[in-house]
C-alpha cells in the first residue's frame, strides 16, 4: 500500500534528512537540476513540499489496490496534521474481509470447448479455496484462451471470455419458520469456513458464434 501513496516524504540517515541539507548548501546549483537529474542522484535530494491534492488521489489509489486484491467493502480515511512547519499525513485503513473462492463455473454454447475446459481444469488458474483477487483473472482468461487456439479455434480472443462475481453467500440463506434448520446451517457454516466465499463465473461469449467458435483442422501439406 506505501506504493500507492503519490507523495513520500524525504529519506532520514539515523534521523537526520541528510541529503536535503546537502541540497540546501548549494541550493542555487542544484535548483537549476531537472526532476530526471535529481532522481539519478544517491547523494542529494530537494524537499518536498506538502501538496494537498496528492492526498485525495494517494486515498483513492490505496482504496483501489485493496479492491483488487478482494477486499471489497475497504474504507480508506485521510488525515493531515500541521505542526511546526511540518505536514503530518495519515491513512486509516478498513480492509474488512476478503473472499475464497467457492468455485469457477465455465459458460459456454458449445460442447466442445466446453470439454477441452474441462479437460485442462488442474492447470486453471482459479481454484476452489484460494483467497481472491482481481490479478486471477487476466491469468484465466489468458488460459482459456491459449487453450482454444491451441486447438485450432484461431479466431478466438481475449475478448471473448467475460467474467462475473457471484457473491451471494447460499448458506447464509434461512427458513424463518424453521428455526432448529437455521441453527444447524449456522454450525456448519461456521465449520466449513470463517470468510465469505464467491463464485467466479466465466462467460465465453462470441458476437458472430459460427466465425469464433471455428475449429481450424490441417488442409494440404505442401513440403
Amino acid at each position: 500500500m506505501e506504493r500507492s501513496v503519490v507523495q513520500r516524504p524525504n529519506s532520514y540517515t539515523l534521523g537526520v534528512p541528510t541529503k536535503v541539507l546537502l541540497y540546501n548548501l548549494k541550493y542555487k546549483k542544484y535548483s537549476k537540476m531537472t526532476p530526471e537529474e535529481l532522481s539519478k542522484s544517491k547523494t542529494i535530494e530537494k524537499p518536498v513540499i506538502y501538496d494537498s491534492s496528492t492526498r485525495t488521489q494517494s486515498a483513492l489509489n490505496i482504496r483501489s489496490y485493496i479492491y483488487n486484491q478482494g477486499y471489497f467493502t475497504a474504507k480508506v480515511k485521510d488525515t493531515v496534521k500541521f505542526e511546526n512547519k511540518r505536514a503530518y499525513v495519515t491513512y486509516e485503513v478498513e480492509t474488512g474481509g476478503n473472499f475464497l473462492v467457492n468455485k469457477e463455473i465455465i459458460k459456454v454454447q458449445d460442447s466442445t470447448i466446453m470439454n477441452l475446459i474441462n479437460a485442462d481444469a488442474s492447470n486453471a488458474s482459479i481454484k476452489k479455496g484460494m483467497e481472491y483477487a482481481n490479478t486471477l483473472l487476466p491469468a484465466e482468461r489468458g488460459r482459456i484462451t491459449s487453450l482454444l487456439r491451441d486447438h485450432g479455434y484461431y479466431n478466438f480472443t481475449q475478448d471473448n471470455v467475460i467474467f462475473q462475481l457471484d457473491t451471494a453467500d447460499k448458506m447464509a440463506m434461512i427458513d424463518v419458520e424453521d428455526q432448529f434448520e437455521n441453527a444447524v446451517k449456522f454450525i456448519e457454516r461456521q465449520k466449513i469456513r470463517k470468510k465469505p466465499v464467491l463464485d467466479v463465473i466465466a462467460d465465453i461469449e462470441a458476437d458472430d458464434k459460427e466465425a469464433t467458435f471455428k475449429r481450424y483442422h490441417i488442409g494440404k501439406v505442401t513440403v
